[in-house]
């Protein structure tokens, strides 16, 4: 205790800079920290969850709908794969051009000698004739270990930041 003035005050020690956290996160950041407690996957600094993917040889992952093409994008991005000319997979929507036909590289792209973390789209009777191997998605996660779970929280992820 200190003596202040002639009254005992109890010394309240604050941590610096405790004053300019805020009492009530906003609601797409309480989201994002209640993801990140719960969650078993690693984070980068933005929160986006981070995977290890291990880029796969002439193989391609066949997304027959727009909502595997999306969320296979979203796992690539986790897994810190980009396309060719270095943009993210989320970025652009290349589903439209080849639609139910659509095969997307796993980590490998074969068409510009193999450079690993590197993926492309293609239609998937090209990838045949190429001789690659074509997978579907739920293919795709089972040998890189990415279960149902995981894909919920890295679609949560990317539901909250478009909301």
């Amino acid at each position: 205790m200190k003596l202040i003035g002639d009254r005992n005050i109890k010394e309240k020690i604050i941590p610096a800079g405790a004053h300019l956290v805020p009492k009530k996160l906003p609601k797409q950041e309480q989201r994002q920290e209640n993801n990140t407690k719960e969650s078993k996957l690693e984070r980068d600094l933005n929160g986006k969850p981070v995977l290890k993917l291990i880029p796969m040889e002439k193989i391609l992952v066949h997304t027959p709908t727009q909502e595997e093409y999306v969320e296979l994008m979203r796992v690539f991005e986790c897994g810190g794969w980009r396309y060719l000319g270095g943009s993210l997979p989320t970025k652009y929507n290349y589903w439209k051009y080849n639609r139910e036909e659509t095969c997307i590289s796993a980590g490998m792209n074969y068409l510009m000698g193999g450079e690993v973390g590197k993926i492309g789209y293609q239609d998937k009777q090209i990838c045949l004739n190429e001789g690659c191997k074509v997978i579907l998605p739920n293919e795709f996660y089972e040998i890189e270990g990415v279960t149902p779970e995981i894909r919920k929280e890295i679609n949560e992820y990317f539901d909250n930041l478009e909301s």
